[in-house]
C-alpha cells in the first residue's frame, strides 16, 4: 500500500520539521509554501488600542511561534515592562518558548480548552472566569465569539494585529 501524501502549506523554512514528523509516521509529505508572512508596517488604531489595553485584559492567547515573532516588538513598543496583570497562554510548547524568550511563562491547557472557552482551560479555573476580555494575539484572524457556536456573552476574542 502506497504511503498517502501531505502537503504542508507553512511558509518556505517552516515546514522542514513537519515534513519530517511526517514521514517518521510513515506519510509522504511535501512542501508547498502557500504563505508568506510579513510583520505589518503599522497597527490599525483598533489593534493600537487592544495592545495598549492590554493591562485590562484577563487572559492573552498566543495562537503560534509567527504571532509571537511578529507581535511581540509591537507589545514591547507600547510596554517596555509587561502589565502584571493578563495571565498568558499558547496553544503549543514551541510558541510557549517563543514566548519565554520575551519573559513570559505561558500556560498551554492545549488548543482545544484555547479555542473552546467554555471549557475549563486546564489551570483550575472554570469558564465562568473567561467571563472577562480575552485576546488572541497577535494574529490577522483571531477566533471569533460565534466561530464555532463557543464562547459566552461579553467575551472579545480577536486579533490585535
Amino acid at each position: 500500500m502506497a504511503a498517502e501524501t501531505i502537503l504542508v502549506t507553512r511558509p518556505l523554512g517552516q515546514g522542514e520539521t513537519l515534513c519530517q514528523a511526517l514521514q517518521r509516521a510513515g506519510f509522504r509529505a511535501c512542501q508547498l509554501p502557500l504563505l508568506q508572512l510579513e510583520a505589518l508596517p503599522e497597527l490599525s488604531a483598533a489593534a493600537r488600542r487592544s495592545v495598549q489595553g492590554l493591562a485590562q485584559y484577563r487572559r492573552v492567547i498566543v495562537v503560534s511561534g509567527n504571532a509571537v515573532h511578529h507581535g511581540m516588538p509591537w507589545i514591547e513598543r507600547y510596554w517596555p515592562r509587561l502589565p502584571p496583570g493578563p495571565a498568558w497562554y499558547a496553544v503549543g510548547e514551541a510558541t510557549a518558548r517563543a514566548l519565554r524568550a520575551h519573559g513570559i511563562q505561558a500556560r498551554t491547557p492545549g488548543i482545544e480548552a484555547v479555542f473552546h472557552v467554555g471549557d475549563a482551560p486546564g489551570d483550575g479555573t472554570d469558564s465562568r472566569d473567561f467571563n472577562g476580555a480575552l485576546d488572541a494575539a497577535p494574529g490577522e484572524h483571531g477566533k471569533e465569539r460565534g466561530d464555532d457556536g463557543g464562547g459566552a456573552e461579553g467575551q472579545h476574542l480577536g486579533p490585535v494585529g
